[in-house]
């Protein structure tokens, strides 16, 4: 199967047709990087974000996936990839029961690296608040996602 036609076929299933035969198909996806990478972008878009916010189509494919029974993606066992906004930390669930994860610095898919964490720099900016127990102490609502970093936010 060519790129066109794999891409054609493609936008088929999205009226609903499937065909009887998806061996060509499911051939070409597991074996032309380029075509994988174009139905991972669009399954992205589809989810509602845009694949080009995230390091690459891999991680954007991963951290945006939801699951209907677990709301805490760290207990769904089918969440490969963990995104922790609030640091802007890629990382992979440790399935121990609760909620632990360990950042990851590259794709596992393609080794595109990761943001570095904002951790450090999340308690940093606490404590110049005089929040010098952030799990203790009620915290301004900016640090609660990833508003802080994203906008600048260092006073509530």
């Amino acid at each position: 199967m060519r790129c066109e036609a794999f891409r054609a076929q493609s936008l088929k299933f999205d009226d609903g047709v499937v065909p009887l035969d998806m061996s060509d198909w499911a051939h070409h996806v597991n074996n032309c990087r380029q075509c994988s990478d174009w139905a991972d972008a669009r399954e992205v878009t589809k989810r509602g974000f845009d694949p080009n916010a995230f390091p690459c189509v891999h991680l954007a494919k991963f951290a945006t996936m939801t699951c209907e029974q677990h709301t805490d993606p760290l207990e769904c066992p089918d969440i490969l990839i963990y995104y922790n906004a609030r640091h802007d930390e890629y990382a992979l669930p440790v399935r121990d029961g609760g909620p632990a994860y360990v950042p990851i610095r590259y794709c596992p898919w393609c080794g595109v690296p990761t943001p570095a964490s904002k951790r450090g720099r999340w308690f940093d900016e606490l404590a110049a608040i005089g929040v010098d127990d952030p799990y203790d102490k009620e915290i301004p609502a900016c640090f609660k996602t990833d508003e802080w970093w994203k906008i600048g936010v260092t006073k509530p």
